[in-house]
Formats: structure tokens, sequence, C-alpha cells
């Protein structure tokens, strides 16, 4: 099931591209999603395969941290190539 939903300000350096994006936390699916959405509906959706089940999820300017319930923190933050579109890198 759904642990948590977040969302990408305007503030993060998560690039236009996530921009009022859905954050979605996964305890079952050991994943994350991105979710987009136009006038409620769903665009386009993203699973990001994390491999632990998903507590909480925090944001910050710069990160997206998580904590898992085997007791990880998994931070993710722009890569280098990001504003062009791949996947910030897992920490």
């Amino acid at each position: 099931g759904i642990s948590e939903i977040n969302s990408i300000g305007p503030a993060s350096p998560f690039s236009s591209y996530w921009l009022d994006n859905l954050i979605v936390s996964s305890l079952k699916d050991h994943s994350l999603y991105r979710i987009k959405t136009k006038n409620n509906k769903v665009i386009y959706q993203e699973r990001i395969l994390i491999g632990s089940r998903i507590r909480n999820i925090q944001s910050t300017n710069a990160l997206i941290i998580l904590s898992t319930d085997d007791g990880k923190i998994i931070t993710l933050e722009p890569g280098e190539k990001f504003p062009q579109g791949v996947f910030p890198s897992l920490k």
C-alpha cells in the first residue's frame, strides 16, 4: 500500500520536469512512484525501484530523503545529467 505522498515544489533542483509532480512511496512494492497529473487525472507514472519498504519521505531544497522499514536512510539528489532527464542518483 501507499505509505506517504509528497510533491515537488518550485524551489527544488529536480528541475521543472518534476515540478508539481506527486511522489508516492509504496510499502508493498518497495518502490517510489513519480506521478504527473493534469486536470485531476494521471497523465504519467514512473516506477522507481528502491528495494526496501519505504516508510517516510522528506524533501529539502536539494534532496529527497527516504526512510525504510529496515532502518535505511536513502537520499535522492539530482545527478550531473538530470536537467536533460536522467534520473537522480541514489545514495
